[in-house]
């Protein structure tokens, strides 16, 4: 990259730091003596998963071990940079100095991003205006599923669209909500990249597979489709040039996909073995349901750039190019990708965005020759795209402008929790309502029964039982055994376990009140200390 493509890198880079982080700092300027800020504007229930785990690093946990159930659980290497976010942490006011980490790591992941589109574009693009379109397109395009919004079809085929429930199949959402997913974005793309470049040159080179090993670490999806991308290049290029490509591919391919394999491969039988062997994981498996919606969807979300795509891609295969048969290859398993039979097969399509944008861009260029048209038709192509993620930028400001649960929770809230994680140890066991429960573990280092639908093992036979104990659906013999049975050390009773029933304890029930507002009341299980 010369230093006027790295200049509008970081110009850009900032536009887009500028744009997700401005609905964030009118949340926090609203909040005050009445409210506090959790961090999240949308999917507030995934973003306090992730300052919980944050949490679990500033305990001093190094393998994770989920907060929101009781299961005993082994712990498992996974969401690394959270925990180690989460050391460089320490009380006073530790939930306000984890978010403020997340965001600069939200806010960190961004230019690296940009980077890595912008260099995977360069191998296809020759001029720096195709290759700033591209840039543009890959990170803040979107589909037009703003279109079902705006006519009031939101639920449409019995899904949200695309643009707004999935960071893997764009990018802006992952940009606005999750840092992790824009760290494995970077590093697959500039993974595949390294993979092109050696085999093309006949380098040896460990780039790809180190990089593709780190990915490992914060994503393992990510390395399942990087392989699925590469499996398909090499069926594409064996496909277009036969006998020819045949003879030449042990000595150009061969070491290269041995390269790329190695490194990543243990860490994604550790993550097998594990998910096979841990009674936890085990039941985390089986209740992380995350489908992909109906075909129609992803028409609506890529259906604007598909054409242009699909002249780059016709051309690409008339010329043998072993660069864009990578870009063509993408798109064609994205159907195979999304439909998988897998829990989460919404996850896998990570990157498939990159591809379209600048096969679309590539296809934008070869089609028009005319600089008149090109003059408005490229810029009108970016910007139509854009408008998904103005909306998600629109929606959040006027979230942070207007201080409500989930995305805020009240003074109340925050003096319960912090009496809470100064008098409970750390895991100890809490009884809450769902909403509270969600909540908590990103304040203090407890455990919860429930709070976040797959970790919470059981959710769905728990979630009734604590209902019953609040709202007296219980005999004081059944609550004092649920307490036994799941090893509750604290109850809390709030405004939202208030909705559910106004449980006070028996004289029987073994509980002492160690904490009273006009809002709260905590117990102690048991007496202790």
């Amino acid at each position: 990259m010369t230093r006027p493509e790295r200049r509008w890198c970081g110009a850009y880079s900032l536009a887009l730091v500028l744009a997700t982080t401005l609905p964030v700092w009118i949340a926090f300027r609203h909040a005050g003596s009445e409210w506090g800020f959790s961090g999240f504007l949308f999917a507030v229930e995934d973003g306090n998963s992730y300052i919980a785990k944050m949490q679990l690093g500033a305990a001093g946990a190094w393998l994770f071990r989920s907060p929101y159930t009781a299961m005993p659980q082994r712990g498992v290497i996974a969401f690394l940079p959270y925990l180690l976010l989460g050391k460089l942490a320490a009380p006073p006011e530790t939930h306000l100095q984890l978010v403020l980490l997340f965001h600069l790591f939200r806010i960190a992941m961004i230019p690296v991003v940009v980077i890595a589109v912008y260099r995977l574009a360069s191998i296809f693009l020759a001029t720096t205006g195709s290759r700033r379109w591209a840039t543009i397109l890959g990170t803040a395009g979107g589909g037009l599923g703003w279109v079902l919004t705006f006519t009031g079809s939101g639920g449409w085929l019995g899904s949200l669209p695309l643009d707004f429930i999935s960071p893997e199949s764009f990018g802006f959402l992952a940009m606005l909500t999750l840092p992790h997913l824009i760290l494995t974005r970077a590093l697959l793309l500039f993974a595949l990249g390294a993979y092109l470049t050696t085999g093309m040159q006949a380098q040896k080179s460990w780039t790809a597979e180190l990089l593709l090993a780190l990915s490992t670490l914060v994503q393992p999806l990510g390395t399942i489709t990087a392989f699925a991308v590469v499996a398909t290049h090499q069926i594409l290029l064996w496909l277009r040039s036969g006998r020819q490509f045949l003879l030449g591919w042990r000595a150009r391919w061969l070491p290269v996909l041995w390269r790329l394999v190695v490194p990543s491969l243990p860490l994604l039988l550790y993550y097998i073995v594990s998910s096979i062997s841990d009674p936890y994981l085990q039941v985390w498996a089986a209740q992380n349901q995350l489908p992909s919606p109906h075909p129609l969807h992803y028409v609506l979300a890529y259906g604007l750039v598909l054409p242009f795509a699909a002249l780059a891609a016709v051309r690409a295969w008339r010329t043998a190019s072993t660069p864009e048969l990578l870009l063509v290859g993408w798109v064609v398993i994205l159907p195979i990708l999304a439909y998988f039979p897998y829990p989460v097969q919404r996850r896998l399509p990570e990157g498939v965005w990159v591809a379209l944008s600048i096969l679309a861009i590539t296809g934008l260029f070869d089609w028009l020759r005319d600089r008149s048209l090109m003059r408005w038709l490229r810029p009108g192509l970016v910007g139509f795209s854009t408008l998904s993620s103005l909306a998600l930028v629109i929606g959040s400001t006027g979230v942070a402008s207007d201080p409500a649960r989930p995305a805020f929770i009240t003074h109340s809230d925050e003096q319960a929790f912090a009496w809470l994680g100064d008098h409970a140890d750390p895991g100890s066991i809490v009884l809450a309502s769902h909403g509270t429960s969600n909540a908590l573990p990103a304040w203090t280092p407890v455990r919860v029964l429930i709070g976040l639908g797959p970790e919470s093992a059981y959710h769905e036979q728990l979630e009734p039982q604590i209902e019953a104990f609040f709202n007296d659906g219980m005999s004081t013999d059944e609550r004092q055994s649920f307490l036994i049975r799941e090893r509750v050390k604290w109850i809390v009773m709030g405004p939202l376990e208030a909705k559910i029933g106004d449980w006070r304890p028996g004289i029987d029930t073994p509980v002492i009140l160690r904490y009273s507002d006009a809002d709260y009341r905590i117990y102690e299980v048991g007496g202790g200390k």
